[in-house]
Formats: structure tokens, sequence, C-alpha cells
């Protein structure tokens, strides 16, 4: 078997059929091709010229915990000036709608930029564009023993990372200290370590090169990933 994280692996060992030897850890890191094959568009970057971005990318749902992150927002209040949420991706109709009415109740529509699907050649200027990348997961079984990917290209980009309390999301920016870590499904935590994360720029700076180096240099890579899974394929096959 082969897992993405070390607590999928913890997850399938409590299965008796399953003992420890039998299940690999392969995580889904980015490859340094990621940034090499990519076009900046000047235009994102013009447009969060001024701002403090702070960046979800990817598809939302239940689980997502973008939620919690707009329901934190009226808790940021004015102590993040020209703070700008920007979601790159998209939900069922269903659960956009009660994302706006989280917005429109708490008077807080004008802080947040739904952008939509964008085409994977713009993905990269987003992430550089912005100031904080999000993976504001809620807990449940699924985020609890997973890894987004985009995790990792937040880091490979120097784009300092604000996750929730999701044990393989925690674990990873700590062990690389590329972040921060706020408690999910708490939108005060999530407000307050925001807050936190924008006043202490010196921090932001120790973050984005500590996520450079573990994704370029250390083993948050796939070329280190990728050289273990082809290992585990010769000692399979042979």
């Amino acid at each position: 078997v082969i897992a993405v994280v070390e607590e999928m692996k913890e997850r399938l060992m409590r299965q008796p059929q399953l003992a420890s030897e039998k299940i690999t850890v392969i995580t889904n890191t980015e490859g340094p091709l990621f940034l090499e094959s990519t076009k900046y568009d000047a235009e994102v970057l013009r447009q969060n010229e001024g701002s403090f971005t702070v960046l979800y990318l990817g598809g939302f749902g239940v689980h997502r915990g973008i939620d919690t992150v707009l329901r934190g927002l009226k808790d940021v209040g004015n102590r993040i000036p020209n703070l700008k949420l920007q979601i790159v991706g998209q939900g069922t109709p269903e659960f956009q709608r009660l994302l706006m009415g989280i917005l429109e109740k708490d008077g807080t529509e004008e802080l947040v930029e739904f952008c939509g699907m964008q085409p994977p050649d713009k993905v990269v200027s987003y992430m550089r564009a912005a100031q904080i990348g999000l993976v504001p997961h809620n807990l449940n079984e699924q985020t609890e023993h997973t890894m987004p990917h985009k995790l990792y290209r937040y880091m490979m980009t120097g784009l300092p990372v604000l996750v929730s309390s999701c044990r393989p999301l925690a674990r990873v920016v700590r062990e690389a200290d590329a972040g921060e870590v706020f408690e999910a499904e708490n939108p005060k935590s999530f407000a307050d370590t925001l807050v936190r994360m924008a006043q202490d720029p010196e921090a932001l700076e120790r973050y984005s090169k500590n996520g450079l180096r573990a994704t370029l240099e250390g083993p948050m890579n796939w070329r280190v990933t990728g050289q273990k899974l082809a290992q585990f394929y010769w000692e399979f096959l042979a």
C-alpha cells in the first residue's frame, strides 16, 4: 500500500491485515518544473499592489474551511491595513451562496475577491502577488489523514503559509518552520493568528526562506520523493 502521509499510514495500521512494512509513504510534493514552466502575469501582480493579500487556492466545499476564514474576517477588523482575501477556485453554487451569506451578515464583502477558476499559467502569479497562503481545512477523517498538493506549491513560491490544526498540515508546517497554525474551525483563532503574522514582517521573511529551503533544497521536493517511489518499485519488482 502507498499512503500519502504518515498519518494515513498510522490509520491503515489500525487494520489488522496491514502491517507497517506493507505501507510506504510517498508524499505528493511538487517538483521544480512547476516554477520553471510558468509565465508570470503582470496584470495579476499589478492588481495586488498595495494590498496585504491572503490567498486561498483551489476548490472549496464544506471540509475546506473557507467558512471558518470568512467568519474570522470580522475579528480581524482594521488590524490589517489594506487586507484582501483572494479566493482562486470555485465550489458548488449552494456553498458559494452560503459563503456570500456569511459576508453579507458580517458586512465584510469588501475584503473578499472571488476570482473563480483561472488558467494554470496564472496560478504562480497569484501566489507571487500574495503575502500569505491559506490551507484552512476543517477537521474530519479525510483532512486528518491527507495532504493538499497546494501546501508545497505555496512553500515553493516562497509564500508563508497559515494552516489549520489538522495533523498533517500542522506537522509539515512546523517541521519546515514555514508558517503558523490556527485551531481548526475556530474563526477567532484564525483571525488572531493572521493578525499576528501580518504584524511581524521578520517572521514572514523567515517563513518564506524556510519554505523555499524545504521545497527546493530539502526533502519536501519531488526530486527526493520520486527517488523514494522509484526505489519502492525496484524493491517490489525484484
